[in-house]
């Protein structure tokens, strides 16, 4: 009975673990590419503008 319940609380975890490192990966992905999409948009906003003038 103890044993099942440990490996079902270490399970547990174990999953709370894996969200938390998935939910990290997700905010590290978003940030790089609102930061990529900035950097273009700048770019290519003086590109535009250069090309403009």
């Amino acid at each position: 009975m103890g044993e099942a319940f440990m490996a079902t609380l270490n399970r547990k975890e174990r999953r709370a673990q894996r969200n938390e490192s998935n939910t990290i990966g997700i905010l590290l992905r978003l940030f790089f590419g609102l930061s990529f999409i900035g950097l273009a948009v700048v770019l290519f906003g003086e590109f535009d503008y250069n090309f403009i003038f």
